[in-house]
């Protein structure tokens, strides 16, 4: 099969009518020829200027006539034979590089989402004439966005050019594909912004097609290196098969892509999923929730509510976290377990991020002018958010438009967003610290992190998992985790929150250990605001 031009199948009529194999040894003929002719009629003109034509013998009169001639014709032919070849040469180069660039990804070289549909119908009618099965992977790149957002689109493109060349060494040199002679290439295509696809042929059954998936993943184990940075890179794979996933084109790339975001959806990084049927009626649900996530801003379906956070020493409120819910018109109360993961992978967690900070701050400014107890609250940042260049100045905004001192707002993240570019963590944490908002590190010990990092951040606060608390007395590695992460904490001159205390043992322990605060359903489940205040007197 051919690469060049269109994809494989459709023809190359050559429209200039030229035959382009012989078109050089055509014009290195004809400009011979007129080299000679020119030649001769200079000859001629030199023996005019200086009167030796008339006395020439009259065989080399006539031959000097026949020079001139050939030279009138030469160059005829140039004007009316060499310079069209010329220009269909250079039409015809034109035009195939038009057509390679419409069924090619520029950035990569890779075929594109076109071409790979067509070569997928192609497929399709060859494997049901021969009674045979294939597959397709769908690859979806995790968090590009945050990446590009990061480093800056130049670096995100580079990004991309080296994953593809990595993905065609992967397939080329795999033993599941036996028809790499030249072909692999075309059986991969870049078919959106980070989303790849790969043909994979001649299966003895589709399970096959997961072992090339996983040497795919498993080739993502390595870094990138991107100006000087090193980028480690996950993604989600979905695997439809022919003909039980679907019997056309269509059918087989979007059962593939909803195979592809159940895998992501599955909480785990670098996963890979077949696809069932039960799946289109989850990606019919999440589009719902994503069109009902858009609405929900506009129509302020959003909502805060407060869980206190009491001092051990005292037994009184020591700061509140905000906590979203969405009321949503039909499916009443819904927790963010239930959306968040969805508003994380569309980007809507950025702006539903803003309005939590904003509410949080203003919340907490309106319970001071009531005269309530001073607190600070605090407000859970994402990932996504996290990697937004302007967050500090979304921060700062909020805390200006609702006039709270910046000593009340306090930023929770967790050590894992942290990780992920630590270098640009400090910077931010530190801008956010130097105006006087909090910082506490969430979740800490859930996540990947590094001790080292721990002593350069800016931090006020660790906050314990409520899985350590809810697992300290039936698992002893975890209760020795507590201990450690509350000594740890005070040798760095932190405060020590814990979350999930739900009874009077758990309670007793932490106080035992020296826990600062404590949060959990012991004292109050997540409360609106209105009926929070009695933990504000």
């Amino acid at each position: 099969m051919r690469l060049q031009g269109k994809p494989p199948g459709i023809a190359h009529p050559d429209r200039s009518g030229t035959f382009s194999g012989q078109n050089s040894a055509i014009c290195m003929g004809l400009r011979l020829f007129a080299i000679i002719a020119a030649a001769g009629m200079l000859i001629m003109a030199a023996f005019n200027l200086t009167g030796i034509a008339g006395r020439m013998p009259p065989l080399l009169a006539g031959l000097a006539e026949a020079l001139l001639l050939s030279s009138a014709v030469s160059c005829l032919i140039v004007r009316r034979v060499v310079k069209p070849l010329k220009i269909s040469e250079e039409h015809k180069k034109a035009q195939e590089r038009i057509c390679f660039l419409a069924y090619h990804d520029s950035l990569t070289g890779l075929p594109n989402k076109d071409f790979f549909k067509e070569l997928l119908v192609r497929t399709i009618e060859h494997s049901k004439r021969y009674n045979q099965t294939f597959a397709i992977a769908y690859i979806d790149l995790d968090d590009f966005e945050r990446i590009c957002d990061t480093l800056g689109h130049d670096a995100g493109n580079k990004l991309l050019q080296a994953f593809a060349h990595r993905l065609l060494g992967t397939i080329r040199t795999s033993d599941d594909i036996a028809r790499i002679s030249g072909k692999a290439i075309e059986d991969i295509a870049r078919t959106g912004e980070d989303e790849f696809i790969i043909l994979l042929r001649d299966l003895a059954s589709p399970q096959d097609a997961s072992r090339v998936a996983d040497r795919v993943l498993t080739s993502l184990s390595s870094p990138f290196t991107v100006k000087g940075q090193e980028i480690f890179l996950t993604a989600g794979i979905g695997i439809s098969a022919y003909p039980h996933d679907g019997q056309d084109a269509d059918s087989l790339m979007e059962n593939a892509v909803s195979a592809m975001y159940s895998a992501k959806c599955s909480g785990n990084k670098n996963s890979c999923q077949y696809y069932t049927k039960a799946m289109n009626e989850a990606a019919l649900k999440r589009l719902t929730m994503e069109n009902d996530l858009h609405k929900a801003l506009e129509k302020n379906e959003f909502l805060l509510y407060y869980q206190p956070q009491i001092d051990l020493k005292t037994g009184e409120t020591s700061g509140m976290e905000a906590l979203l819910r969405w009321g949503h018109p039909s499916a009443g109360l819904t927790m963010p377990s239930e959306f968040i993961p969805l508003a994380e992978t569309s980007g809507l967690i950025v702006p539903i991020g803003k309005y939590v900070l904003q509410e949080a701050c203003s919340q907490n400014k309106k319970w001071q002018e009531a005269g309530l107890k001073t607190i600070s609250v605090a407000v859970n940042i994402s990932g996504r958010q996290f990697d937004q260049r302007d967050l500090t100045k979304v921060v700062f905004d909020a805390l200006k438009d609702t006039g709270l001192e910046p000593r009340y707002l306090e930023i929770e993240i967790t050590e894992g967003t942290i990780m992920k570019n630590p270098e640009v963590a400090v910077r931010i944490l530190q801008e956010l610290k130097a105006a006087g908002v909090r910082i506490t590190i969430d979740d800490f010990g859930t996540g990947y992190s590094s001790l080292s990092y721990l002593g350069k951040l800016p931090l006020d606060a660790l906050k314990i998992d409520a899985s350590f608390t809810r697992n300290m007395f039936s698992n002893v590695n975890d209760e020795v985790i507590v201990k450690t992460i509350i000594s740890m904490a005070h040798n760095l001159n932190l405060e020590v929150i814990a979350e999930g205390v739900e009874n009077e043992k758990q309670l007793e322990f932490f106080r035992e250990h020296g826990c600062d605060s404590v949060q959990g359903f012991l004292f109050c489940r997540p409360l609106p605001a209105g009926e929070s205040v009695k933990f504000l007197k």
